[in-house]
């Protein structure tokens, strides 16, 4: 371990390359409650003859946006209420942003509801947070037993922070793409723009959902850009 002039970073020689290439996918690292950002350096270069590790992101279609994966995950049979239902998750720490961390708070609280059947299966089949780290989706056995969970994670205390959940409404890729808009119209013209209008999408979405970045599709120049603000 090498640390910067001013001690405000640090380089860190690993005696593996998968350790590394899998501690940089892992993005940050706690030490003693406080969370450090992990990274390859500025003047870093991959080596043919290096295999990295296997990734862990993929992009989700449905909302447009990389996401985490939980590899634990195994695929389960939704239960006697049918298929399975989606929560959001919010208002979570950059610390607390593991998938592994979430679950188990999430799965502890579950267990402890009256009238959860374990023996149906597990009451959550998979976590996935996005890449923001801002916010996640929690996949519940059926929907019955989603609109109780619910309320039960909704203020829950995790990492010192309320977690805000609610129903996960998945917008499709361009919900939010529209034509070019005037130097003078803000970004609170687009999110109240009528949803009849050409491009609109009628369907809700959180507001840390609109996340910045920029929409491409295939035979198409045109790019259009959009940025969202946390509350």
């Amino acid at each position: 371990v090498t640390f910067g002039p001013k001690g405000s970073f640090a380089f860190v020689r690993l005696f593996d390359p998968v350790l590394a290439s899998t501690a940089c996918q892992l993005g940050s690292v706690e030490i003693r409650r406080r969370g450090y950002r992990v990274s390859r350096p500025n003047s870093y270069t991959m080596s043919t003859w290096i295999t990295p590790a296997p990734s862990l992101m993929y992009v989700d279609t449905q909302n447009g946006a990389a996401q985490i994966q939980d590899a634990s995950n195994e695929p389960h049979s939704a239960g006697e209420g049918g298929t399975t239902s989606s929560l959001w998750v919010g208002n979570f720490p950059r610390v607390g942003a593991c998938r592994s961390h979430i679950k188990e708070h999430l799965m502890r609280l579950a267990l402890a509801t009256p009238g959860c059947d374990v023996e149906t299966g597990p009451p959550i089949v998979g976590v996935t947070i996005h890449i923001s780290c801002k916010y996640g989706f929690v996949e519940i056995r059926d929907a019955k037993l989603a609109e109780k969970l619910m309320d039960v994670f909704d203020g829950s205390s995790y990492f010192g922070y309320p977690l805000a959940v609610t129903w996960a409404r998945r917008r499709a890729v361009g919900a939010y793409r529209r034509k070019a808009i005037p130097r003078n119209h803000s970004l609170k013209d687009l999110t109240n723009a009528d949803p009849s209008a050409e491009g609109a999408s009628g369907n809700e979405v959180p507001k840390s959902e609109l996340v910045s970045g920029s929409v491409t599709l295939e035979n198409c120049t045109r790019v259009t850009e959009f940025a969202g603000i946390d509350f």
